[in-house]
């Protein structure tokens, strides 16, 4: 009778130490310390033990196995032999089948916050021994788990979840800008440009006046293509640069570094290209060298941006005026009392000290 009463106890351990397990990990690392950090109870007591990674897995593994081991011993000392298959596939159908997937409650939380302090404590004293160990048998280092995305469209079905999961924290102009980003090597320069016939284009021989201003302001044009007397591009003229006070013919103040992209360009080869050249403005060329149209670095961060509309002057002054803006970030203090974590990151970058 005692044989069977243990046995039932080390099967109830076990059963436990599987419950702790999948409690432990129903959360990325990165997920507890952040609401540990925002106030969250169970994940300020669970990520003390969260934080000794492979260590805690090899302490709950060990219990497991030893509590299952021990109690299928007792079991077939005190019982015949059909009733232990019986019992041993029944516990195998609970234990690794139907518990992992039942979704934890508030006894299962309950059962964290008084348990896991028990556990560090362990864990505290065995963690170093536990990581020679670790390190001794694996010595090519940790293992990352795959993605389980091997190409764009795999990552796209990532992003079309995560817009739906519902307590995700990005939102969707952001998951959106991503995935417009990772389209624009799918998407030609062709398709986005302005239309050469479109175009207000000026002769480098005209007189800069409220006549020629009033025409660029309503082209709604910020760089307007100047063409000498054969009608070739010989620079761009910057609109924003000129006011009433501007005086003199338009090769004056013109631009005389002409930058070209080819229609059948991505709009992602446009983009390193722009970035790499420093220049807001590019005349298209079509495959025949012909100029067929227009396209400036607005009309590519406007077809990434969802909710804010690029104008041309933001880009202009950033380009020639340009202050970075220092951001002071404050750090929260280390781990401070039992049981709350004021910034788990040091438990994150240090191995939990022993005592």
């Amino acid at each position: 009778m005692t044989d069977y009463i243990f046995s039932i106890v080390l099967l109830i351990i076990a059963l436990v130490a599987i419950e702790l397990r999948k409690i432990y990990h129903a959360l990325p690392k990165n997920e507890v310390r952040f609401r540990a950090r925002h106030g969250d109870q169970l994940a300020n007591k669970i990520y003390h033990a969260v934080a000794y990674e492979e260590s805690l897995e090899i302490l709950l593994w060990t219990i497991i196995l030893l509590s299952v081991s021990g109690s299928l011993l007792l079991l077939n000392s005190v019982a015949p032999s059909w009733l232990n298959f019986i019992a041993v596939a029944l516990y195998l159908g609970i234990a690794f089948a139907w518990l992992p997937r039942v979704k934890y409650n508030s006894i299962s939380d309950k059962l964290a916050l008084y348990l896991t302090p028990a556990i560090v404590w362990v864990l505290n004293y065995l963690h170093p021994v536990i990581q020679k160990v670790y390190r001794l048998v694996n010595r090519k280092g940790r293992k990352h788990s795959h993605t389980g995305i091997y190409d764009e469209e795999g990552l796209n079905e990532l992003l079309e979840k995560q817009k739906t999961q519902a307590d995700s924290r990005i939102s969707k102009a952001d998951l959106e800008l991503v995935t417009k980003s990772l389209d624009l090597a799918n998407k030609k320069i062709g398709d986005y440009q302005r239309s050469w016939s479109d175009v207000k284009k000026v002769k480098a021989d005209d007189s800069i006046g409220p006549v020629l201003l009033d025409e660029l302001h309503k082209s709604e044009q910020h760089f307007a293509p100047v063409l000498d007397e054969s009608k070739e591009v010989i620079g761009v003229l910057n609109v924003s640069k000129l006011d009433i006070s501007s005086g003199g013919e338009v090769k004056k103040h013109m631009d005389h570094h002409i930058h070209y992209l080819e229609e059948d360009q991505s709009l992602k080869d446009a983009l390193l290209t722009i970035t790499k050249a420093n220049q807001l403005v590019y005349i298209v060329k079509d495959s025949r060298d012909n100029n067929i149209g227009m396209i400036t670095l607005a009309d590519i961060l406007n077809e990434l941006l969802v909710e804010h509309e690029v104008e041309e002057e933001e880009i202009i002054q950033d380009v020639e005026d340009p202050e970075l803006e220092q951001i002071n970030e404050t750090e929260d203090s280390g781990l401070a009392e039992e049981g709350k974590i004021e910034d788990p990151d040091s438990v994150e970058d240090n191995e939990p000290e022993v005592v």
